[in-house]
Order: C-alpha cells, then structure tokens, then sequence
C-alpha cells in the first residue's frame, strides 16, 4: 500500500511537472505569436503614417521655422488628425538624419501635447534624445529595409513604458526624406501577456488547449479589427485625394497626377472643361439638381473613358471645372473629346433641360513645360466659350508650342 501511494505520488509529480512544461511551452509559442501581431500592428501604423507625409510640402520648412505657421500647420496636419485616431499612440513625430544623427522635424505633439508640465514639443531641428547605439539601429533598419520596430522596452518617459516603430519616408524619387517615428503605450501589451501568463500558470493542459484555441479566435477578430482599421485609413486617404460629390481626384491630387504623367514622356491629351451657363441651372432649378448634374456627366464621362480601354485620369477642379487626361493618339483623342462634348449634351435631365461643355485640348507631347500644357489649354477652353461654346477646340493660332 505504501509502494502503491509513492507510485501515485510519482505520477501525480510527473503529471504535475508535464502539464507545468506544456504550460510553459504553450504559453511561450503563444507568447511568440502574440508578440508577431504587436511588431505587425504596430509597424503597421508606423508605415501607415509615413505615407501621410507631404515631403515636397514639410521640406519647405527651415530651421527654427515657427511650429505656428500656417507651412508647419499645413505639414503636419495629416499626422495630427491620424494620431487623434488612436488612443494607443503616445507620441507621433518625423526624424531628419543629419551626419549620422537623428533629429525632430514634425511633432504631433506641438498640436496635442498632452501634459505641459511633464513634456515639451520638440521643435524643428531639435536633437532626437535616445542613446547613439538606440539612433544606429533605427537609422541601420531604415537602410536596410525601409522600418525598424523595437519591443524591447530599453526605455522609459515619465513612468511609462514604451514600444517603438519607424518607417522610411520617401520622396517623389522613391529616395529616404525622413523617418516617422511612433511610440506606442507598453500597457496596453503588457497587461495582455500578463493575464496570458497567469492564466497559463494556474492550468492544466486541458485549459491550455482551450487557451490556444481561444487564441486562434482572438487573432481572427484581431484581423477582423485590422481590416476595419485599413478601411478606415483607405476611406480617410481616399478622402483626402477624392471629391466628396462626384468621387472624381481632386484639385489636390490634380497637380500631381498630372506631372508624373507629364515627365513620363507618354503620348496623351490633357483637357480642360467647363460646364456651359451653369449658374444658371443652380439659380432655376437649385444647387441639388446642379449636384446632380455635376455626378452625371463625370459618371458619363468615367463609363466613356473605360469602355474605350484607356489609362486616364478625370478631376474635378472646381465647381463646373474639370480636367481630363488620357493616353493615346492626339488626333484619336481630339475624336474622343468631340465623343464625350456630345454625350453630354445629349444628357435629358428630368425632360426638361440639357446642358453643354466647352473644351480645351492639347497634346501632352508638344509641351516641354508643364505650367504652359495648363495655360494654353485653359486658354483654348476660354477660346471654345468665345465661340459660342459647347465646343472642343483643339488648336488657337497664337499659342506657340515646341517644334
């Protein structure tokens, strides 16, 4: 009997220990999980915020620029609204390397700071205070692959704990401008694995199983959550580059498109357009009827373009403004233009009125300078007006182009 009860003895420490280790097993490959969507949510934000940043913008900024002026407003105006929608994100700032070392450059805080007495924004150029061996391995992971994420916890700011990520931000030469940078609150995090850990400690293996479980289900909804989080940064950037009314680019976004177009060296026609006596059509039949009047020619002038099977471009610039860009033969592209002025007016809006278009084309090849391709076009658009508009002209003697 006594044999019998040191054997029992014997399995119980056994069982004891085996479900201690699987225990311990199970909770460091959870761990090791748990720990991959953290650097994942976390670098995530990063990069997410470094694509949020206006290079040719924020490098007008000199140094000791104001961190009032509207030019730092403007810059940073972007980061501050993507930091607002985080309550994780404790500190959102970009870096300049200079001669090896890290400085400030934008810092949401000088919007938001938080607690005057305990942080001060940085301004402009001000010295990045982390350690010479922490600035080397952001500066040697930007390098080397465009992040750099840190969960290592090395240090600490007013009694808080943080982790860390930074993302490259390129210019318009896909080049390194600058580095975000991001400080996301330890706690958040921590909490969660301590809760793992005593849950793990005080389990037999049959709970363990359950735990892994339940953590497969947690990083479902935590993709869930990722998902509706891309959305939103997707809706907020496609806000940002889009017109609320037509869901055409916008003036913003216009500039842009049209220079990387421009130095592409592609054939193309780029379009000027104003809705003819629009005013009009507001003062008789109201601003919602004109609303729809604007969404339905830019919907005919979109199915247009697609069905013809061409890489083009369509903006709203203004109220009855817009401007067109799309890749083929000038001549087939003055045809299409003459296509797109007469589907329009062949519109019938609740069968009592139809409106007209008058145009401005020109061949993106015959310009060398991008900010005449705009004038001259304008100009003949004026010119397509003088003539009695609804018209598309395409040519006015005394604008000269290059031979």
């Amino acid at each position: 009997m006594h044999k019998q009860k040191k054997a029992l003895i014997r399995i119980l420490i056994f069982c004891i220990i085996s479900f201690y280790c699987a225990d311990v097993i199970a909770y460091y490959l959870t761990k090791k999980i748990v720990y991959q969507y953290i650097e994942s949510d976390i670098l995530n934000h990063a990069n997410t915020a470094s694509l949020l940043v206006d290079t040719e913008l924020a490098n007008q900024i000199i140094k000791n620029q104001d961190i009032n002026s509207n030019l730092y407003l403007d810059s940073i105006a972007d980061l501050v609204r993507f930091h607002k929608s985080f309550n994780n994100i404790e500190y959102l700032f970009t870096l300049k390397i200079i001669n090896g070392e890290l400085y400030y450059f934008l810092d949401t805080s000088t919007i938001l700071l938080k607690d005057t007495s305990s942080y001060t924004a940085r301004n402009v150029f001000d010295f990045y205070e982390q350690p010479q061996r922490f600035q080397k391995r952001i500066i040697d992971g930007i390098n080397s692959s465009g992040s750099y994420v840190d969960l290592n916890v090395d240090f600490e700011y007013n009694g808080k704990r943080y982790m860390s990520a930074f993302s490259a931000i390129y210019d318009k030469n896909k080049e390194i401008d600058s580095i975000v940078g991001i400080y996301i609150d330890y706690e958040r995090y921590d909490q969660i694995m301590i809760n793992i850990l005593k849950y793990f400690y005080g389990i037999g293996i049959i709970f363990t199983i359950l735990f892994l479980i339940f953590s497969l289900i947690a990083i479902k909804q935590f993709n869930h959550f990722q998902k509706l989080e891309q959305k939103y940064i997707d809706d907020l950037e496609f806000s940002a580059n889009h017109d609320y009314l037509t869901k055409l680019y916008n003036r913003k976004t216009f500039h842009k498109k049209l220079e990387y177009v421009f130095k592409s060296k592609k054939k193309g026609a780029f379009i000027e357009m104003d809705i003819d006596d629009f005013k009009k059509v507001n003062d008789k039949y109201g601003h919602i009827k004109g609303d729809e009047v604007l969404v339905a020619i830019s919907q005919k002038m979109d199915n247009i373009l697609k069905n013809l099977g061409l890489e083009y471009l369509i903006f709203r610039c203004g109220g009855e403004e817009f401007s067109i860009i799309y890749l083929t033969d000038y001549n087939r592209g003055i045809e299409i233009a003459e296509k797109i002025r007469e589907s329009i007016e062949n519109i019938v809006f609740d069968n009592k009125f139809n409106v007209t278009v008058s145009m401005g084309i020109s061949n993106i090849s015959d310009y060398d300078d991008i900010k005449k391709l705009i004038n001259d076009t304008d100009l003949k658009m004026y010119a397509a007006k003088a003539q009695g508009k609804n018209k598309v002209v395409s040519r006015i003697d005394k604008i000269k182009v290059k031979s």
